[in-house]
């Protein structure tokens, strides 16, 4: 129902409401949504209880990379129980926004994607190669670099090459072969580093635990030790998977 919009007026409110309400009368047996700001979680009330599943973007700027996990953590912790999706996470080889030098590389999307999935985005995430969707050519304008501070795109014919894409194929593989009926975020914490994300399985005795950068983890909150678990680890550069011990009864490294 919306494109990169807030709701910071009553009139933005009442617009939105009607063009809900205009839809609805057309089609009744649509799934609707609002495609909102990006880094933002706010939707008017009367607004949400209408949607059948909530759409944010943790989007491309490089200071609101978090997003990707607090929005939908956020969420979950509210109560929210329908569907969540990141439908914007940061694109392959797209430029940070405001004008910033550098480029969103396929280690950035992992992160953004496998953190969104554990941190309560259910219906899952897409995934963009910059360059594709606007079907850019080599040295052809690009319309919105002047206004959102985005760097040229890639040709598209580039862009399709791009390996970010078998990463979420892979993200997708992991999820239906080990959580085939859906995987709720925890909220305990294993460390200081937020951007560790757990999620489990509806029998509780399967967890998924993404870690960024290699560190050593206490299961003992999970309840977690040698003596009823095993692990192993997943190498999500290489899309391996490796036996893992524990270095003591509660501990992985």
């Amino acid at each position: 129902m919306s494109g990169d919009t807030d709701f910071p007026t009553e009139e933005t409110v009442n617009y939105y409401r009607e063009a809900l309400k205009v839809a609805k009368v057309h089609d009744a047996g649509a799934l609707y949504a609002c495609h909102i700001k990006g880094r933002l979680a706010e939707v008017p009330a009367e607004l949400l209880n209408q949607l059948d599943f909530f759409c944010y973007q943790s989007g491309h700027n490089l200071a609101g990379q978090n997003t990707a996990y607090t929005i939908p953590s956020a969420l979950r912790a509210q109560g929210y129980q329908k569907p969540i999706i990141n439908a914007e996470p940061c694109y392959e080889q797209i430029s940070y926004s405001r004008n910033l030098y550098g480029r969103y590389d396929a280690r950035d999307v992992r992160q953004a994607s496998w953190s969104s999935v554990l941190s309560g985005a259910d219906a899952g995430i897409t995934y963009g190669a910059h360059g594709i969707w606007s079907w850019h050519r080599l040295n052809h304008s690009f319309g919105i670099v002047q206004g959102e501070g985005f760097d040229a795109p890639f040709d598209w014919r580039d862009a399709l090459h791009f390996d970010g894409a078998n990463d979420i194929a892979y993200l997708k593989t992991i999820m239906e072969q080990y959580f085939p009926n859906g995987a709720t975020a925890v909220q305990t914490k294993l460390h200081c580093e937020e951007s560790i994300r757990i999620s489990v399985n509806e029998n509780r005795d399967r967890y998924a635990i993404y870690l960024p950068t290699n560190t050593i983890l206490d299961l003992n909150p999970l309840k977690i030790t040698s003596t009823n678990a095993s692990a192993y680890v997943i190498d999500l550069n290489k899309r391996q998977q490796y036996p893992l011990k524990f270095t003591d009864s509660t501990h992985l490294a």
